[in-house]
């Protein structure tokens, strides 16, 4: 460790230990970050290393001597060249070659291992899983470690919610209001990877307890195009749906683009409640039918005005309309004896769209091609209009009257932000500053036969000001890596309510820090981490409209919510050869931690589900486990596990209530292609159950197999997937309880479907389109549930 320091010190002062070897690695003018470079001595390897996110790599102590420098990389044709070390040696950009033009004509075998890992991060490679071809963005998140989907698909990171999705490194429209039904329609075959970001780096905002998922779309073409569609269609649950995207560069232009849409419907399935307090119980049972539609597309535009100066643009947008049916009987008893019943049917439509538009201006230092400066504006909108119909008969002891619910909501943000690079030999030091300017607003209101209830309408006005700063650091050296910093952020919050004239006024700071330090040796690396993060509550958590499309069963937001505040220790293990194997352990401890909670009023016979602010959170230890091997060059297998030993505590209106349990969960899958070009995968795992303060959701197996065929080689590929063929229904079941009640919210729904996929790949694929290395990255508030 005092080596480390000191070549750091060193490095500060722009001192050389030894000679130095160093470039940078390009594709056009791009730079190739993660590949492999090698020097050779004769036939021996002498020494070894990885390029940088900016390409650059770099040997320290070398002797003089004659050598054979060797680079080779995914995608690109390895590089062999001799030198000459006698001095410090610097050998500027080293260009690599794509083997893809020759696509056409190589009989591609091997699969290759779509796992990576680096201190900070695990990275997902689609294009290296066969399955990609025929599932959904959604369904490849159950293979992706450290993530997994719930009961009702909804996409959990290291079993929370708490985390934020970029399109490209970049929040988006498409996916901040219903991420489900958007990467539900979108064709894994337009994507390239997966990032999951499990210790973002300081220059990221410190919002998202569980980390950042950052989905980047193919796009690899020089003065071509290159594209991809996928059509779709999935029964008994499901439908059909279309998607795809394309890639443009002619001279220094450069345009992405992707869409898509899908229909989704959910036939009837049944639902129930039970609740018990004291001697009364009330007992629901119904049934409910929904369909949702979703269109969404976006485009990215890249101009080179020369070497040095880049611009780009961004615009994104989508919309979705959703209906439901629901129809339920509904008793409560006390002691054995009705008091009251009814039948209740419920119409709901909503509908909504989100938009984002930015762009960012990027210079490059004529003396350092690493020195970086970068300007950045982001602009975000999205709205939903939501209402209900209910309608009630067959009334007993029940007086309510027929009433309408509308629920409106609209939210902005505007965001600026400046970040400069500067290297400093193998130290590479970042600072920046943002600023963003959110507005959050509600309309509601009920309307029964006499119109609108004036007591109960309502306008809800939610401002926040975000102003942030960060440094941050990060060494890479022979053996040792040290990265780290520190981020400012001052939040001031604003409330007003008409009704009430009631105002809120908040401001406060958060001073959160990350260290990361990794050793490597051979194929071993090691890495520890800490990190602090904290968690604002969105729109959905703070909105005080009260949602009684059940009449006993309300649910609400919470406008009084702070931010909790998490911190994590953690180690990582990977070893990466011909098996790929990595092993995590962590502790997680969240203050103030934002939890559903539910309280029930004796006196009106109504449970509410609401957000507070009620205790602290525990995860001691939490586990990751991954494997992944090719057997042969046709056979894959890969392991995923989790575990952790949850316990929480908080207070809730009656009392203090404390929970605890372990969550786990695990898949094992395979892929195994033939000679013909059929491909063969299958996926068998279990989700276990969770936990929060008042509810526990109970655990469940899932599998699938699907069968491919490569129809026109690298071009038309047809697929079909059966999934869960052995349970056609599944039961969600939530227990919840508090000091004086308990309740089990129960689901039936459909499981066992199949989907039939189509994907055709056109265009010629070259060199990548430049974009920006920094940009806009609000990762800062909780995603709703």
């Amino acid at each position: 460790m005092k080596k480390l320091l000191l070549l750091m010190m060193l490095a500060i002062n722009g001192q050389a230990q030894g000679i130095f070897v160093r470039g940078q690695l390009m594709e056009s003018t791009s730079p190739i970050p993660y590949a492999t470079v090698a020097l050779l001595k004769g036939d021996s390897l002498y020494k070894a290393t990885f390029s940088t996110e900016s390409g650059e790599f770099e040997f320290l102590d070398v002797i003089k001597g004659n050598y054979r420098l060797k680079v080779s990389a995914v995608g690109y044709k390895t590089s062999e060249s001799a030198l000459t070390v006698d001095n410090n040696l610097e050998l500027g950009i080293i260009r690599l070659q794509t083997e893809s033009a020759q696509l056409n004509e190589v009989n591609i075998v091997a699969l290759k291992p779509p796992i990576t890992q680096e201190p900070d991060r695990l990275t997902y490679d689609l294009q290296a899983d066969p399955d990609s071809k025929s599932m959904s963005v959604l369904e490849m998140m159950r293979k992706v470690p450290y993530l997994s989907l719930d009961g009702e698909d909804n996409l959990l990171m290291k079993d929370g919610k708490d985390f934020r999705i970029f399109i490209n490194g970049k929040p988006s429209a498409m996916v901040e209001r219903n991420y489900k039904e958007v990467l539900r329609s979108m064709p894994a075959s337009s994507i390239q990877k997966i990032e999951v970001i499990t210790t973002p780096p300081a220059k990221y905002d410190a919002e998202g307890i569980s980390g950042i998922i950052n989905i980047i779309t193919t796009r690899r073409v020089d003065s071509g195009y290159l594209g991809n569609v996928s059509v779709s269609t999935q029964f008994p649950v499901g439908g059909p749906y279309l998607g795809g995207n394309i890639n443009y560069k002619r001279g220094r232009l450069g345009i992405t683009a992707l869409g898509g849409g899908s229909l989704y419907f959910n036939p009837n399935y049944q639902q129930s409640f039970y609740r018990k307090s004291q001697e009364s119980i009330l007992q629901q049972n119904g049934k409910r039918e929904a369909d949702n539609k979703n269109v969404y597309m976006g485009t990215e535009w890249s101009y080179e005005i020369d070497s040095l100066n880049l611009l780009t643009a961004q615009w994104n947008w989508n919309t979705s309309r959703s209906s439901a049916e629901t129809f339920q009987e509904s008793e409560r008893l006390h002691s054995g004896i009705r008091e009251e019943y009814y039948q209740l049917s419920n119409l709901n439509q909503g509908k909504g769209q989100g938009m984002d538009a930015g762009f960012n201006y990027q210079h490059i230092s004529r003396k350092d091609k690493n020195r970086l400066l970068t300007l950045s504006y982001l602009y975000n909108a999205y709205d939903s209009e939501n209402g209900n119909g209910v309608e009630v008969k067959e009334r007993y002891n029940y007086h309510e009257k027929d009433y309408r619910q509308v629920n409106n909501q609209y939210a902005k943000e505007h965001t600026a932000q400046v970040d400069v690079v500067y290297p400093i030999r193998s130290l590479m030091l970042e600072g920046g500053i943002k600023g963003i300017y959110r507005e959050n607003k509600s309309r509601f209101g009920y309307q029964s036969t006499k119109g609108l209830y004036d007591s109960l309408d309502n306008n809800y006005f939610n401002r926040q000001q975000i102003y942030g700063m960060y440094t941050s650091f990060r060494y890479n050296g022979k053996k040792w890596g040290l990265s780290g910093g520190f981020r400012l952020e001052n939040t001031i919050l604003y409330v007003d309510f008409e009704s009430s004239d009631m105002q809120v006024n908040r401001n406060y700071f958060n001073l959160l820090p990350t260290l990361t330090v990794n050793r490597k040796w051979g194929k071993n690396g090691l890495a520890f981490n800490y990190l602090q993060r904290i968690q604002r509550p969105g729109i959905y958590q703070l909105n005080p409209f009260v949602d009684r499309s059940n009449p006993s069963v309300e649910r609400t937001g919470n406008p009084d919510l702070d931010p909790s505040v998490m911190q994590e220790i953690g180690v990582k293990y990977t070893y990466t050869g011909k098996t790929f194997f990595h092993i995590g352990a962590s502790f997680i401890d969240i203050r103030d931690m934002l939890f559903p909670v539910i309280s029930y009023n004796n006196e009106t016979g109504i449970t509410r589900h609401s957000y507070d602010n009620v205790g602290q959170a525990r995860l001691l230890p939490a586990l990751t486990l991954n494997m992944s091997r090719n057997w042969t060059k046709r056979w894959q297998m890969g392991l995923n596990a989790r575990f952790a030993s949850a316990s929480v505590k908080g207070n809730a209106t009656s009392g203090e209530i404390r929970n605890k349990g372990y969550m786990f969960g695990s898949n094992v899958n395979s892929t195994y292609r033939t000679s013909q070009n059929w491909r063969w995968s299958a996926t068998l795992g279990y989700n276990g159950p969770s936990i929060n303060v008042q509810e526990t959701r109970n655990g469940f197996i899932y599998s699938h197999v699907t069968l491919a065929k490569e129809v026109v080689k690298n071009k038309l590929n047809l697929s079909a997937t059966l999934n869960n063929p052995f349970t056609r229904f599944r039961s969600n079941r939530v227990e919840g309880f508090g000091t004086d009640f308990v309740q089990i919210t129960e689901q039936r729904n459909y499981y066992r479907n199949a989907t039939i996929s189509l994907s055709y790949k056109f265009g010629q694929l070259k060199e990548s389109i430049k974009k920006n290395q920094r940009s806009i990255r609000n990762d800062d508030v909780k995603n709703g549930d």
